[in-house]
């Protein structure tokens, strides 16, 4: 009996740890009120000049502030971002991921160019889950 106890509980805590791995795969940024956010700083300040090597020909990186279930709340969040951060926003739609993806227009040749505008967003609540993506054409 103890046996058969001992393994239902084992399989309980795997299964919970596997949903708990999905849920960190799909994060959605659904929740983000940008209402009452004003930014003063110039999120591209101090990018130096670099000697790093940049990404592959045909690629590049991006800086990706949300992703979101509906093309409406992706569309919402893109207009206030793009009012308050005064920088072209971008949305498009992942098939591999099924969701509106919201990203900095920009393209940076080095990643460590898209850091620091990936860190100076994280300065703020609302962008503290911004990332990096490649862009492989």
């Amino acid at each position: 009996m103890k046996l058969i106890l001992f393994l239902f509980l084992g399989f309980l805590i795997s299964c919970s740890s596997k949903e708990i791995t999905e849920e960190k795969d799909n994060y959605v940024f659904d929740q983000v009120e940008l209402d009452s956010l004003e930014i003063n700083k110039d999120i591209n300040q101090s990018i130096p000049e670099s000697t790093e090597e940049s990404v592959a020909v045909n690629s590049y990186y991006l800086v990706q502030i949300g992703a979101f279930t509906s093309e409406q709340r992706a569309k919402k969040f893109a207009e206030k971002t793009k009012k308050m951060l005064n920088e072209e926003i971008i949305i498009s739609f992942s098939d591999k991921v099924n969701l509106y993806l919201v990203q900095l227009e920009k393209r940076f040749s080095r990643k460590s160019e898209a850091e620091i505008v990936r860190n100076n967003l994280r300065l703020f609540p609302e962008f503290q889950d911004a990332w990096i993506v490649t862009i492989n054409e």
